[in-house]
C-alpha cells in the first residue's frame, strides 16, 4: 500500500494505492491522523488507485471523519469504483461521507 498526498489550494489530497485492510490498516490511519492532528482539516480521498477495502480499511476512515469532525474539519471521498462504492451502500457509508464522481468535484465541493 502506498499513500500519497498532495495540496491543491487548501485542500489536502489523500490518494492510496492498492488494498486498505487489515495488514496495513494502522499504517493508513497513523498517515491520515499525522496530517489531521498536524493541522490539515479539508481532505479529499482519491480512491481511483484503490482495489479493495476491508471492515478494517472502512474503521480507519471512520476514526479519522470523527477526528476531522472533533477539530470543524471536512472529509470527502471521490473516484471511485463502482464495486467500491457498493460496499459503502451497504455498510452505510455512504451516508457518513460525500462521495463525487470525480476528483474535480470533489475540490469543487471543498473549495
Amino acid at each position: 500500500m502506498e499513500m500519497k498526498s498532495t495540496k491543491e489550494g487548501d485542500v489536502l489530497i489523500f490518494e492510496p494505492e492498492g488494498r486498505i485492510d487489515g495488514t496495513n490498516a494502522r499504517d493508513v490511519e497513523t498517515a491520515f491522523l499525522d496530517k489531521v492532528r498536524g493541522g490539515e482539516l479539508v481532505i479529499l480521498v482519491d480512491f481511483s488507485e484503490v482495489d479493495f477495502i476491508s471492515s478494517a480499511g472502512l474503521r480507519v476512515l471512520l476514526m479519522v471523519a470523527k477526528e476531522v469532525k472533533a477539530r470543524s474539519g471536512r472529509i470527502e471521498l471521490c473516484s471511485m469504483r463502482d464495486y467500491l462504492k457498493e460496499v459503502f451502500e451497504v455498510s452505510g457509508f455512504n451516508a457518513i461521507f460525500q462521495i463525487h464522481e470525480a476528483r474535480s468535484d470533489g475540490l469543487a465541493s471543498l473549495s
